[in-house]
């Protein structure tokens, strides 16, 4: 059954990165992902209660993108914190959601990651 569910998710993964995607640059420091990477927008939404018990809510643009793809520096790697995404004329910052996770994968096979961003502004 494992196989059957890996392939369903790489059938998937590959509908998404050849009609659902756009290409960006994802850079780490100077280096980035050679020859830009395949990303599906999207957006996550996060409510926490600060300590006056006020709800805050935001919405978080995620990108998704098949694991195997990022690669800096001639080897396959993970998000980290302060990695940039450009796409188009606005750039993100690769951050925790409410200080916990900066990706998470979206299936049970690794195939795909969500990361989470903010929408920083260059100078």
């Amino acid at each position: 059954m494992s196989n059957l569910m890996q392939t369903g998710a790489q059938w998937m993964s590959g509908k998404l990165k050849a009609r659902a995607s756009e290409s960006v640059t994802y850079s780490r420091g100077v280096n980035s992902v050679s020859g830009g990477l395949k990303v599906t927008p999207g957006e996550s939404r996060f409510e926490q209660i600060d300590s006056d018990g006020i709800s805050i809510e935001a919405r978080i643009r995620d990108f998704t993108f098949e694991t195997a793809d990022l690669v800096i520096s001639s080897a396959v790697t993970l998000p980290a914190k302060g990695d940039k995404i450009v796409m188009g004329s606005t750039t993100y910052e690769v951050l925790p959601i409410g200080g916990g996770e900066l990706y998470r994968y979206c299936d049970r096979n690794n195939i795909r990651l969500r990361v989470h961003t903010k929408e920083i502004v260059v100078t």
